[in-house]
């Protein structure tokens, strides 16, 4: 007798978008480093928004600066120097470098219509002589 079992995996069906979370790569840094900061758009109950496009607006304050955005579609035409972007698959990511010569806190925030806005902060430190 020849039995065949199928392995079908399952995804749970997440509510309307809700607001935005944070995934910083590196919390601190060094003036020249990079910060890798992935932002999820999340459903009420802080499950990813799998279907989520929602346009992002990010904004930089402190010693920093936006270097990019992206969001992982390879059919986008956006400018990765651009600080709005369209979530993919309900993500997208700015990276963050600290000033020459300046330390502190760099607070990066992203807001998107009807969601809560998120927050990030990445302590940069000055270079070591």
């Amino acid at each position: 007798m020849l039995l065949l079992v199928a392995i079908v995996g399952s995804a749970m069906a997440s509510d309307p978008p809700a607001s935005l979370l944070y995934d910083v790569r590196q919390d601190q840094t060094i003036h020249r480093d990079l910060s890798f900061v992935t932002v999820t758009v999340t459903d009420q109950h802080g499950l990813t928004a799998p279907r989520a496009g929602n346009r992002v607006h990010f904004d930089i304050s402190g010693p920093g600066e936006i270097v990019a955005t992206d969001n992982g579609d390879p059919t986008s035409f956006e400018s990765f120097k651009s600080h709005d972007r369209q979530a993919f698959n309900g993500l997208c990511l700015v990276i963050v470098r600290g000033k020459p010569g300046q330390s502190g806190p760099i607070k990066v925030k992203a807001k998107a219509e009807g969601l809560k806005v998120g927050m990030a902060s990445i302590k940069t430190t000055p270079e070591a002589n």
